[in-house]
């Protein structure tokens, strides 16, 4: 009993019965979907370097609309050495600089050899702005020198360009070996339309 003010007692309440809920419990969760095939693996990529130095080497082949006038039918095939040094500035085109220096020989006989050094500036158009394969073609604009020694009967005849301008058209497809490192193969003319001078014997005729 509890006390009162008015003298009179209050019995306390009787505690309420427990019950359990008579309800159903949480809904279970939704089935898990389905979550499909896994994604397919990326493709390997390589990053475009914003500077690039492209060294070449090669072969090239002597072709002269007149073979008569300048000895280019006795020349064969030459070693060609070429650097470009290129600024990337988007993953599809570059410029700089490039120069290379082709030495034709016959058989290392002093009756036809010609050496031919170019020097100049040069663009790229890539295609692909990512992946492993980077093909390109390239325009380069720039001055040749040409000189040819070759024999005609007993006379020794030298054709010489000084400095001629020219172009140089180029297409190439390169592969990266590593991040740092690209190779491939490229496909080139580069034609001398200057008049050469003729001498004989180190006279001017």
């Amino acid at each position: 009993p509890l006390p009162s003010a008015g003298g009179l007692s209050l019995a306390a309440p009787a505690p309420l019965e427990y019950a359990p809920w008579p309800g159903e419990g949480h809904a279970p969760p939704p089935p898990a979907l389905d979550p499909g095939p896994a994604p397919l693996p990326e493709a390997p990529d390589a990053a475009r370097r914003a500077f690039e130095l492209a060294p070449e080497l090669g072969a090239a082949f002597p072709h002269c609309v007149d073979s008569a006038r300048s000895g280019c039918a006795a020349l064969g095939a030459a070693s060609e050495l070429g650097l470009s040094a290129l600024y990337r500035t988007h993953p599809t085109f570059a410029f700089g600089a490039a120069a290379r220096v082709d030495v034709f020989d016959l058989g290392g006989s002093a009756d036809a050899h010609a050496r031919a050094l170019f020097g100049g500036v040069a663009a790229r158009v890539y295609f692909f702005e990512s992946g492993l394969w980077d093909p390109y073609v390239e325009l380069a604009l720039g001055v040749t020198s040409l000189r040819a020694l070759h024999a005609r009967g007993e006379l020794r005849l030298r054709d010489e360009i000084a400095f001629a301008p020219t172009a140089r058209v180029a297409a190439g497809l390169d592969f990266a070996l590593n991040p740092w490192l690209r190779a491939g193969p490229v496909l080139a003319i580069l034609p001398h339309t200057a008049e050469p001078a003729g001498r004989c014997a180190g006279r001017s005729w």
